[in-house]
Parts: C-alpha cells; structure tokens; sequence
C-alpha cells in the first residue's frame, strides 16, 4: 500500500520588497518563492540584508512581507536569564496565557541533545546549548513556516 505524500506547509512568496537602510537600498522591488515543505538557505556577506529580508518574512521588519504567522529564531539566542532551560523552552505558550505542554518541551529538548538540563539556567550551560535551548523554544511554537536566522 502506498503512503500519501506528507502534508507540505505554505509556500512563502514575497513581491516587490523595498527595504531601505541608512538612505540605501538594501532591496528593491525582491520577488521570491520559497516553497512549502522545503529549506531555503539565504547566504551573502556580512551587511548585506540577510537579517532584514527574514524579518520582514516574520513580520517583523520594517516591511513586513509575510500575512502568516512563523515561528521566529534570532542569532541571539534570547533566553531568560532567569528562567530554567524547560521554562525557557514553554515561554512561547506562557506569554500568550495559553497551557504549557511540559510534555512536549521535555520531548524537544531531549531531540536537540539537551535532555537532563531542564533545570539549569542559562548561565550554567554554553553557548551551543543555549542556541538549542533558542530551537526548541522555535519548534515549540509548532508553526508551518520556521525562519532562523544563523
């Protein structure tokens, strides 16, 4: 018996992106078609807009490109100082006053390499482990299009 093919998620498409910076173009009229279900890597030199261009696919930017919604991840790993790694990872769904899913958290963190850490801080793990500490909190989100920036 055959298997359907898995669900893909949404293409993103952009059209006619003008982003300007410092009284410079960084973009000008940028059309593009990342599709559902695929990665897509965006690679350029230091400055030339890569951070921009996902911001504004998050909605986030100066210009916001994208109507739906993402989940986002900064360079920056953006952790709580004072929260645990697992309360870190269940932000998301605290900020919104929704049910945590303590469950699921755990599940992530222990498929990122990090299971056993859910009560340390931040402080006290390095910094690779905090960037997937930033992933699963990402993931956690559990949205259709994931955008990550480095």
């Amino acid at each position: 018996m055959t298997q359907p093919p898995a669900p893909r998620g949404p293409d993103v498409t952009v059209r006619g992106l003008t982003v300007g910076f410092g009284g410079a173009d960084l973009f000008r009229g940028f059309d593009a078609t990342f599709a559902g279900g695929e990665w897509a890597s965006i690679l350029g030199v230091s400055g030339s807009g890569k951070s921009t261009l996902l911001r504004c696919l998050a909605g986030i930017g100066p210009t916001p490109a994208a109507e739906r919604p993402v989940a986002w991840m900064d360079q920056r790993d953006l952790l709580l100082p004072w929260l645990s790694v697992l309360d870190n990872v269940l932000l998301g769904a605290r900020l919104r006053g929704g049910t945590a899913d303590t469950d699921r958290a755990r599940a992530l963190l222990a498929d990122v390499g990090l299971g056993g850490t859910e009560s340390q801080r931040p402080a006290t793990i390095s910094g690779g482990m905090r960037q997937r500490v930033a992933l699963a909190r990402t993931l956690m989100e559990d949205r259709a299009v994931v955008l990550m920036d480095e």
